[in-house]
C-alpha cells in the first residue's frame, strides 16, 4: 500500500518508463486515474496526499502489469478519445489514429455546402469512427458502415448507440462485395501492410491490434484496387472516393487510380506525410 496517491503516481510512471517516454507515461497514468478512480487532473491534485488503500493499489498493479507487457492503454480501459468523443474499443478493432480525423474533416469540408440528403459508405469501418462522425456531422445523409468482421461491427454498433448516430451497418467483404446501391461518397482506410513487414513494426501493435485490419498477404494495394473496382460501379458520377493511405504506399495508390483513368488529389497530414487521397471520375468517363 502506498503512503499517498502522489507516491503511487511516481512509482507507476517510473515502471512505465521501460516502455514509454516520460510524457506518454504521465498521460497514461492520468487515463488510468480517470477510469479507475473517476478523477480528473484537478481532483487528483486535491487528493494526492491521501493514503492509497490496498484494493486500489491492487487495481493499479493489474493495469500496470498489462501496460508493461505492451498492451495499449485503450484496450485496457476499453475507451479511446477521438474528435472530442469517447469511443469503445477492444482487440477486435484498431485504435483510431489522429490522421483519420484529418481524412474525415476533408470529407466534411468538401461537402460543407451540401445539406441535402445524400449517401455515403465507409468500407472497413472497424470501431465505426468514420461513418459515425459523418452521420453526426451530416444528419441528413444516409450513412453506411461495412466490415468483414462481425465482432468489429458489434463494437461499431455500440459506439453508434452510445453517441446517437444513425448508421446502417453491413457485414461485407470488399473482395467479394454484395451491394447494389450507388453512393455519393465512398471512403476507406483498408489494410495495407504486407505480413512480411510485421517484424519491423512495434510489438505493441503487432501483438495486440487485429491483424485482419492491419495486414495483407503480399500486395499492399490489394484492397485499394478492390475499393476502386467497387467505386467504378457504385460511385455516383458527381461523387468522390476518399482513401487513407500508408505514407510509403500513398503514391502507389495514386498511380493505381490514375492508371484506372480517374483524377486524384493527394494530401499530406499534419506531419507532412502523404496520407490522404481523393479520387473522382474524369469528366466524360463512361
Amino acid at each position: 500500500m502506498y503512503s499517498s496517491f502522489e507516491a503511487l503516481r511516481k512509482a507507476f510512471v517510473n515502471h512505465l518508463l521501460a516502455v514509454y517516454d516520460q510524457r506518454e507515461a504521465n498521460t497514461i497514468f492520468k487515463e488510468v486515474v480517470a477510469v479507475e478512480l473517476g478523477w480528473d487532473a484537478a481532483q487528483f491534485v486535491l487528493n494526492k496526499h491521501e493514503a492509497v488503500s490496498e484494493h486500489i493499489t491492487h487495481r493499479f498493479k493489474k493495469v500496470l502489469d498489462r501496460l508493461v507487457l505492451g498492451e495499449p492503454i485503450q484496450y485496457i480501459t476499453g475507451v479511446t478519445h477521438f474528435m472530442g468523443k469517447d469511443y469503445v474499443v477492444n482487440p477486435y478493432v484498431l485504435i483510431p489514429r489522429p490522421e483519420t480525423a484529418e481524412l474525415i474533416q476533408w470529407v466534411l469540408d468538401d461537402w460543407s455546402m451540401n445539406n441535402a440528403s445524400m449517401s455515403a459508405i465507409d468500407i472497413g469501418s472497424g470501431s465505426g469512427i468514420i461513418p459515425i462522425e459523418l452521420a453526426l456531422n451530416r444528419p441528413r445523409w444516409t450513412v453506411t458502415g461495412t466490415d468483414v468482421s462481425e465482432e468489429a461491427l458489434d463494437v461499431a454498433r455500440k459506439n453508434a448507440l452510445n453517441l446517437g448516430a444513425k448508421v446502417h451497418w453491413l457485414n461485407q467483404d470488399i473482395l467479394n462485395p454484395c451491394l447494389s446501391d450507388r453512393y455519393r461518397i465512398i471512403i476507406s482506410n483498408p489494410p495495407y501492410i504486407p505480413r512480411a513487414e510485421a517484424g519491423r513494426m512495434s510489438a505493441q501493435v503487432v501483438n495486440h491490434e487485429p491483424h485482419l485490419a492491419l495486414f495483407v498477404d503480399d500486395d499492399p494495394l490489394q484492397f485499394y484496387a478492390a475499393v476502386m473496382q467497387f467505386a467504378k460501379e457504385h460511385l455516383e458520377d458527381d461523387g468522390a472516393l476518399y482513401f487513407e493511405c500508408h505514407e510509403d504506399y500513398a503514391h502507389d495508390v495514386e498511380q493505381l487510380c490514375l492508371e484506372m483513368g480517374w483524377r486524384t488529389d493527394l494530401r499530406t497530414d499534419l506531419q507532412d506525410k502523404p496520407r490522404m487521397l481523393r479520387v473522382v471520375r474524369v469528366t466524360g468517363e463512361e
